[in-house]
């Protein structure tokens, strides 16, 4: 009796034969996990990048709803012209208003903010990637 009890004593304190299954199995697992991982941020990514366009143009209609008390109406542009609506625009807003201009995160590859208005209507628009069609964000 005596020697099985300190038979399974020193089976106990011996745990090297252990490490050689619990490495492979914490590696299936981390691989597991990076996988998976891998192919949610190909879709979080651009999800996240709309939930920044949305607070980028919230914080725009804040800046224009400032104008709009102060001046009586909006920035007057009426064309579909994008890069020429958000220049007036920035011209108008930035410094008073709002401190810098957002830029689209993905501004550098065609993305980019739109905004039309008559003085009185004004409407701001952005590219999802995620629905892959314009958003009209803000329209007063």
């Amino acid at each position: 009796m005596k020697k099985i009890k300190q038979f399974l004593k020193n089976l106990k304190n011996n745990k090297t034969g252990n490490i050689l299954i619990e490495i492979p199995v914490i590696l299936a697992i981390i691989g597991g996990l990076t996988a998976f991982s891998a192919d949610n941020l190909e879709q979080i990514i651009p999800e996240a990048r709309d939930v920044r366009r949305s607070a980028d143009t919230h914080q725009i209609s804040t800046a224009l709803a400032f104008y709009y008390d102060d001046k009586g109406y909006y920035p007057i542009y009426i064309s579909d012209n994008k890069k020429i609506s958000w220049q007036i625009l920035t011209r108008e807003l930035e410094i008073t208003y709002i401190q810098e201009m957002p830029q689209d995160p993905l501004f550098e590859e065609g993305y980019s903010y739109r905004y039309w208005s008559d003085g009185q209507i004004a409407k701001l628009y952005y590219t999802s990637e995620v629905d892959g069609g314009e958003k009209e964000r803000w329209n007063y």
